[in-house]
C-alpha cells in the first residue's frame, strides 16, 4: 500500500486505458476526518494518469493537483492549509467523476 503527497500544481496527462470505477464501491473517503497534520484519500481502485484529485479551497479555488500514479491512497498533507472546510475533487480525462468533503482543525 503506497501513499504520496499532494504538493503542487502539476498537469496530467494520458498513459492509457483505466478500468471504470465501478458505481456500486464505495466512492472517496477522507481518514480521518476532520484532520490535524495528515489524512489518507482512500479511493476504491488505483487511478492512472489520466485521472487528477484538485484540492479545493472553501471559496472554490484549486490549490493543490495531484496526478494519478497507480496508487489507491492518496496522503493529505496540512502543509499551509489553513483550519477550514475543504473539497477534494476526482477527475479523469476532463470529466468530474466525484467529490468529498473534509475538514482541517
Amino acid at each position: 500500500d503506497s501513499a504520496v503527497s499532494i504538493t503542487a500544481q502539476v498537469a496530467c496527462g494520458a498513459v492509457g486505458d483505466e478500468t471504470p470505477l465501478d458505481p456500486t464501491t464505495p466512492f472517496l473517503e477522507v481518514m480521518p476526518n476532520p484532520m490535524t497534520d495528515h489524512a489518507r484519500l482512500v479511493l476504491p481502485q488505483p487511478i492512472g494518469a489520466n485521472t487528477r484529485i484538485e484540492l479545493i479551497d472553501p471559496s472554490g479555488r484549486v490549490l493543490r493537483t495531484l496526478c494519478g500514479n497507480g496508487s489507491s491512497a492518496v496522503l493529505i498533507e496540512h502543509g499551509h492549509l489553513e483550519s477550514g472546510s475543504y473539497v477534494l475533487r476526482l477527475i479523469r480525462d476532463g470529466v468530474p467523476l466525484g467529490s468529498t468533503h473534509f475538514v482541517i482543525h
